[in-house]
This record gives structure tokens, sequence and C-alpha cells, in this order.
């Protein structure tokens, strides 16, 4: 099943988003740590992700606050976002 997510600007990501007790964990396939991280550290992006997999989609919004990256193996990047006051 082809699962992708989309950035509040229209950047479309190879990979999926769990959201779990207020934090948003993001997987991403064939993505660069310095690409992932430059992505995600801007709160304009985040603000809005619309996941997809296969048919079904979510919308996941207010994540505005990247806490964590991280390099896993064989190309994935995974990443937490949370919902912060600014």
């Amino acid at each position: 099943m082809n699962e992708t997510f989309t950035l509040k600007d229209g950047t479309v990501m190879n990979g999926y988003v769990i959201e779990s007790d207020g934090v948003l964990f993001v997987y991403m396939y064939e993505t660069m740590f310095q690409d992932a991280f430059n992505l995600l550290i801007d709160p304009a992006k985040t603000e809005r992700i619309d996941a997809s997999k296969g048919t079904h989609e979510i919308i996941h919004t207010g994540y505005n606050h990247l806490y964590s990256v991280r390099e896993e193996s064989n190309g994935l990047v995974t990443a937490g976002l949370k919902k912060v006051s600014l």
C-alpha cells in the first residue's frame, strides 16, 4: 500500500504519520536527514498535514513544534511533532 503525507505548503512525502497522546510521529522514506529537518522545523508547513493510506485520508492540524529527528536504517528518517502555544 502506498502511503504519503502532504505538508501545508503542498510538499508530498513518501511515508506515514501516527498520532498518539498529543504527539505526531512522522516516518519518511527516501529522505535525507537535513531535508526532513528543514521541512519539519517550519511551523507554517506542519500546521496541517494530510496523511493518505490507500484511499483513506486523515488531516492532522496544529502540530507546530519539531522536537526530534532521527536517522534510522535503510533510508528511513523519523521525527516527532507536538502542539505548542506560540
